[in-house]
């Protein structure tokens, strides 16, 4: 055989074989690529041209095998093996025909999986590390501080606040702000009504569910004092929840347009179920703390009573230790006439007119606790009583009945300036220091018969 046969058959056709076969993956890549070329990288385009590079460089070789009729270096054989060699990536592709959508798209779909791994892991560092520093949080300014600071830096927001909201529901309290990294002075303290006035806050705080406002200076959901004057344009409200209420709500917020992404949501109330944690512990201890001191108090009270032999000065002392304990603004302890009372600094005594005081005489008539949370807004009280109380500057009035050997002789009535729900705690404390008062006048009496 001649050498011009054996460099046609051993070197141009093997080589317009491979030229082939690589045209052939071409041609199959070239569909994807086309349909891709906008998403792909620099080292996609690279992998995408060296099919092509190939199949050219090979029909070129094998035009000039042919033209020339010598072989290449002399060795046949050995170069028609380097092309067999040459032919088996393109073998490989055509052997996976119906993968080949994927030979292009497989790699970037691979870095964003990887982008995404990476991702979800850094929120989960972040999640982790707030928890573990919220662990030792003391207060909610504290805790307002480490989860503020946390969506600041893994949301790369501008603008973030914490707003606790208070037990009653009605207000919500700033703990902490900052702005570009600065603390915002003037809006940590500030209190908003809930229920009255509307912004993001009062919308998360009564709905328990998130959401954004791209554009916040036209958003009716939104307090737009606080938009303008902290110059947010875009913003996400993330409700602080437990499985009994709302918290608190977590604002993130930027100074110029943006659209929160779906993951951005999801990490934002990842961390705020971190900050309901904290801000529910921080509550519980207090609430202990609470019923402790009541107990204490209550036990004192008691053991007074019991071993009083000026019983009007006991009581006197009764009344102030209440309404210091819980805050009033004035507690009494009334039989036909007022038998003990305490004011806070700057209100006058009922005195006499205690026997007017509606709620106290509902207790009475009804021998069982009245709670009345707003005075100014309760259907349980007619005109003249509201007035009466309104005009003693009482809001919120809690009373108790007094029995004695089964018969109810007087109140124990609890006054607050302002509205709110009593707590069980409250509650309690009156009820038992009514019936340590009950105990100590039937013995008084017993006393005085003897």
């Amino acid at each position: 055989m001649t050498e011009a046969t054996q460099a046609v058959l051993y070197n141009a056709v093997p080589l317009f074989i491979l030229a082939a076969l690589y045209g052939a993956v071409t041609a199959a890549l070239a569909p994807s690529f086309l349909r891709e070329r906008s998403r792909l990288r620099e080292i996609d385009f690279a992998a995408a041209l060296t099919f092509p590079s190939l199949g050219i460089a090979a029909a070129i070789t094998a035009v000039l095998v042919v033209v020339e009729r010598e072989t290449v270096g002399g060795h046949p054989l050995v170069f028609l093996a380097a092309v067999a060699i040459a032919s088996l990536p393109a073998f490989a592709f055509l052997a996976r025909w119906k993968q080949r959508g994927n030979a292009l798209v497989g790699a970037r779909r691979a870095r964003e999986a990887e982008a995404q791994r990476t991702a979800r892991e850094r929120d989960l560092d972040a999640v982790s590390r707030l928890s573990l520093e919220l662990a030792g949080a003391g207060d909610e300014e504290t805790v307002g501080r480490l989860l503020v600071e946390e969506a600041c830096e893994v949301l790369g927001a501008g603008i973030a606040s914490l707003a606790v909201v208070e037990e009653s529901g009605r207000t919500g309290r700033f703990v902490e702000a900052l702005k570009e990294g600065s603390r915002v002075e003037w809006l940590v303290g500030l209190t908003t009504e809930l229920r009255s006035e509307p912004s993001g806050v009062a919308s998360a705080a009564a709905t328990g569910e998130a959401f954004t406002v791209v554009d916040a200076a036209s958003s009716p959901r939104v307090s737009k004092p606080l938009v303008q004057r902290l110059g947010m344009r875009s913003a996400v409200f993330v409700p602080l929840r437990t499985p009994e209420r709302v918290v608190g709500v977590l604002v993130a917020g930027s100074t110029t347009p943006r659209v929160f992404a779906l993951e951005e949501m999801e990490l934002l109330q990842a961390l705020a179920g971190e900050g309901a944690l904290a801000l529910e512990r921080l509550r519980s201890a207090a609430a202990l703390r609470e019923a402790l001191e009541r107990e204490r108090l209550i036990a004192r009270i008691g053991a007074d009573m019991r071993s009083a032999l000026d019983l009007d000065a006991v009581l006197d002392v009764t009344v102030r230790e209440v309404g210091t304990a819980l805050g009033l603004s004035r507690c009494l302890l009334r039989l036909d006439e007022p038998l003990a009372e305490w004011t806070a600094e700057g209100l006058e005594p009922v005195g006499v007119s205690a026997r007017l005081l509606p709620v106290a005489n509902m207790a009475q008539r009804r021998r069982r606790t009245v709670a009345v949370a707003d005075v100014e807004t309760t259907e349980e009280l007619e005109p003249e009583g509201r007035e009466v109380l309104l005009g003693l500057g009482s809001r919120a009035v809690l009373a108790t009945p007094i029995d004695v050997e089964g018969e109810t002789i007087g109140a124990l009535a609890l006054h607050r300036a302002e509205p709110g729900a009593w707590g069980a705690g409250a509650i309690s404390l009156a009820e038992a220091v009514a019936q340590e008062a009950g105990l100590a006048i039937r013995t008084a009496r017993l006393l005085g018969e003897n």
